[in-house]
């Protein structure tokens, strides 16, 4: 089963012409720096090169969303306010936002804009701006790679698996796009894809072909790549947790068990420890317990490494044991992790299966 939500009946999201369906939340015009509105026409009435606007003489300021306002809601009404920034944060922003003024068409310069702005979790202002970004180049795979991170962060998940596929298609080695794209399968409910794409991205890492393309400088994408997974323990451990994760909920256990032999007690893990406990657990050789352990360093640490007990739990029929953790998870303050946004997801996902 799918988990469709938001966005179903709301079109192309290189077209984001009205609600967000997040929240009631609408998705304003953006007015960037070269003073081109991005509101693009209906489909049905494609713009022309006649009607379209043309730069104006002088710059207009691009949005910025007020400081602690609300995102998004979830889906329980709760509401989800961006970051408080500080100086520094706000200096950012308009370094990045001068620079695209001065060079209006650099897709780096668009990049460095919108990603400004997600660093304070203002995700619809950003959204906005690598949605422009793609009518001055629509073949950049960071604008699809970055806009898919965050249309899961706002949970529309059809329109992330859209672009996402789209920044694989033209970044394939890349570890980031590859990473979200499975994530972004994984929330939708689309178990299978998910693990292929979790699967492709993990085989790449001894791809002979793959390797030496990119040695001879061929890479068309990322400079971090699926291949870098073969020496850096850290992106192994984060690909095969929700790879393992992807695999039991697509029924192939077989497959998963043959994945966690390929994980030592002995692997150099600091930075995504989260997932490294899980795989233990998953192995016997930690118990739930252990790993949930209240001397858990954040919220988000908690979110991660409890999201995948609770997806261990629902494999092996316990839901009740799963809710429980799935709420405990909820309750916490990260609400643009991917552990608590699974969370947030399976936990509708639960309520819908309970009641039909």
């Amino acid at each position: 089963m799918q988990l469709k939500r938001h966005v179903s009946s709301l079109g192309n999201p290189a077209r984001l012409t009205g609600s967000l369906g997040v929240g009631g939340l609408l998705v304003s015009c953006l007015v960037l720096t070269l003073g081109l509105v991005a509101c693009a026409q209906p489909a049905e009435e494609p713009a022309t090169t006649e009607t379209e606007a043309q730069p104006a003489a002088s710059p207009v300021p691009m949005t910025v969303a007020d400081l602690g306002a609300p995102v998004m809601e979830s889906a329980y009404g709760k509401p989800f306010v961006s970051r408080e920034a500080d100086e520094e944060a706000l200096a950012a922003i308009e370094e990045a936002d001068a620079a695209l003024a001065a060079d209006p068409e650099k897709i780096d310069l668009v990049v460095a804009s919108a990603q400004a702005r997600a660093g304070l979790w203002q995700y619809n202002e950003a959204i906005e701006i690598f949605t422009r970004g793609m009518e001055i180049d629509p073949d950049d795979w960071r604008l699809y790679r970055h806009r898919g991170h965050r249309f899961v962060s706002t949970r529309r998940y059809d329109w992330a698996t859209d672009d996402l596929e789209r920044a694989v298609e033209l970044d394939p080695y890349g570890f980031n796009s590859s990473y979200h794209l499975g994530l972004a399968y994984f929330l939708n409910g689309e178990f299978g894809n998910a693990a292929d794409e979790y699967a492709r991205c993990l085989a790449l890492a001894t791809d002979e072909e793959a390797i030496a393309v990119v040695a001879a400088g061929g890479n068309p994408g990322d400079p971090r790549t699926c291949m870098e997974i073969a020496e850096d323990d850290e992106s192994r451990v984060a690909v095969t947790e929700w790879l393992y994760r992807a695999l039991r909920r697509a029924g192939r256990d077989d497959e998963a068990a043959a994945l966690l032999d390929t994980i030592s007690e002995e692997l150099a893990v600091e930075e995504n420890i989260s997932y490294y406990r899980d795989l233990l657990f998953y192995k016997g050789l930690l118990t739930a317990d252990e790993i949930l352990s209240p001397d858990e360093p954040d919220d988000n640490s908690f979110a991660t490494t409890g999201f995948g007990v609770a997806n261990y739990y629902i494999v092996e029929g316990d839901t009740e044991a799963a809710r429980e953790l799935i709420l405990r998870i909820v309750e916490g303050d990260p609400w643009n992790a991917f552990g608590f946004i699974a969370a947030e997801t399976e936990l509708l996902r639960l309520e819908e299966e309970e009641g039909g």
